[in-house]
């Protein structure tokens, strides 16, 4: 409740309508009228409670998208939106679905990242020298993030397999060989 009981008992006691004070209560105190009318009731009042109105039952829409893929984006936790341009449909279309199956919301998109585009050789040489595992990974995961069925290409032909191959002594840090097989 918003306001103390005395402004409560002042209010509905110096009100013309008795009867109206107790939706304007309520609408106050951001309450239903019953809640609002139970409370007068604790404070001394003799007040009947009105009946509550019943909240008509929506039927969820009947999906026109992949339901299976959608509740597998809804599991890895992307929002609404993501999973609506994923699916290629409304955001209101796929929350309200979302809804009617009883599931919550995931956490809001975060900012849209600006275009991206992928580092060359020459740019990765002139930052690094030479580039770290960590790095190549993370380049990668963005791109199966945003692209994930693209295939891979090097000098225009197709990439079949890659194989990495780690060298490492006590003396020297661990050194990592990629090599690529043509397909």
């Amino acid at each position: 409740m918003q306001m103390t009981d005395a402004e409560i008992l002042q209010s509905y006691r110096g009100a013309k309508d008795p009867v109206k004070q107790i939706g304007v209560l309520a609408d106050l105190n951001c309450v239903k009228e019953a809640e609002m009318a139970r409370k007068l009731q604790a404070l001394g009042v003799s007040v009947e409670i009105p009946p509550e109105k019943p909240q008509p039952v929506r039927k969820p829409p009947i999906p026109t998208f992949d339901v299976a893929r959608a509740l597998e984006l809804h599991a890895e936790g992307l929002c609404d939106l993501d999973i609506a341009e994923r699916l290629g449909v409304k955001q209101s279309n796929f929350a309200a679905w979302r809804r009617g199956q009883g599931l919550k919301a995931n956490a809001k998109r975060a900012e849209k990242p600006k275009k991206q585009t992928v580092q060359t050789d020459q740019t990765v040489q002139e930052t690094a020298g030479a580039m770290s595992v960590g790095r190549m990974a993370e380049i990668f995961a963005r791109i199966a993030k945003w692209h994930p069925d693209a295939q891979v290409t090097m000098d225009g032909k197709p990439i079949a397999a890659v194989m990495l191959s780690s060298l490492f002594d006590s003396t020297a840090d661990a050194e990592v060989q990629v090599f690529l097989m043509e397909g």
